[in-house]
């Protein structure tokens, strides 16, 4: 085996544990010969240049900043090793990749996408989610029915305010049932699957400030083999070098019981590693596919 490497997980100043998963990545890095740290991405004072390599985890107030986190993206992968590739972090920051990955052949949930100083027309859904392009954690996100448009158009109008593009989806039926699934992928393989329901109700408000999750739930899934090559499919159409060194991919599916795209996480995904059938071998998954990505 190589020699030992050195990488900093890039976090919020807050989540330097990584939401908890610190605890479990360590010892599966140490056994690879990583030595890892977590640092705040957002401190000047940290050297990027000193570790081997960085790997963005738990950034979760980059959405309030996104062009200084850009901007950090950018300079830090001009200095070391960034995973995810800094390309494909700054193209998944906004939702329109959505866009690409449909017309690259994914089959993604029907999305429009309103620009600022644009009208819109609203389609002639049962119910619709409207939420910005950049956002995280349900804020300024809000379930309409066809009788609610003018909260809907409210909603809008909030979003716009704030300089951001807006995205309108269908809401499916499905996720009410039995949930979004969610697979988590490392080195271009799927690990394990999270089934993940209820972030939305209809008619609750929405929220302007910090962000909200309505009687949201994790439960482990199954990964099937469908799962598994939905997942694969998806990360094929990813413009730029892969594998990833990690990625979540979202689903649920239409009423005709198709399987659509919801989101693509390449920037900063929870990988639900307590979630996993055996969280320790998942942990290792994850090692192995950051072990391979140092070594090049």
């Amino acid at each position: 085996m190589p020699g030992v490497a050195r990488i900093a997980f890039a976090a919020s100043a807050d989540h330097l544990d990584l939401g908890g998963e610190l605890e479990l990545l360590a010892p599966a890095l140490d056994q690879v010969g990583v030595e890892a740290v977590a640092v705040a991405w957002d401190d000047s004072a940290v050297d990027w240049s000193g570790y081997d390599g960085v790997v963005v985890r738990s950034t979760w107030d980059y959405t309030g900043r996104v062009a200084a986190f850009r901007d950090w993206v950018r300079s830090t992968s001009a200095v070391t090793l960034l995973a995810n590739p800094a390309d494909v972090v700054v193209w998944n920051t906004d939702k329109r990749y959505l866009a690409d990955l449909a017309a690259a052949g994914v089959p993604v949930v029907e999305t429009r996408f309103v620009a600022p100083g644009r009208t819109n027309e609203w389609p002639d859904w049962p119910e619709l989610v409207v939420k910005p392009a950049v956002s995280a954690g349900a804020r300024l996100t809000g379930r309409f029915g066809a009788a609610d448009r003018e909260g809907a158009s409210e909603l809008v109008a909030a979003i716009h305010a704030e300089g951001v593009t807006v995205m309108v989806q269908p809401f499916l039926a499905s996720v009410d049932e039995r949930g979004e699934s969610d697979v988590l992928v490392f080195g271009g393989e799927p690990s394990h699957a999270v089934a993940k329901g209820g972030i939305l109700r209809a008619g609750a408000a929405w929220a302007t400030g910090p962000g909200w999750v309505e009687d949201e739930w994790h439960r482990p899934e199954p990964l099937t083999d469908e799962l598994a090559a939905f997942a694969r499919l998806v990360l094929e159409a990813v413009p730029g070098p892969r594998p990833l060194v990690y990625a979540r991919v979202d689903s649920a599916l239409d009423g005709s019981r198709q399987r659509r795209l919801m989101e693509l996480e390449a920037v900063e995904p929870y990988l639900f590693l307590a979630l996993a059938p055996d969280p320790e071998p998942a942990a290792r998954r994850f090692a192995a596919a950051t072990r391979r990505w140092l070594d090049g």
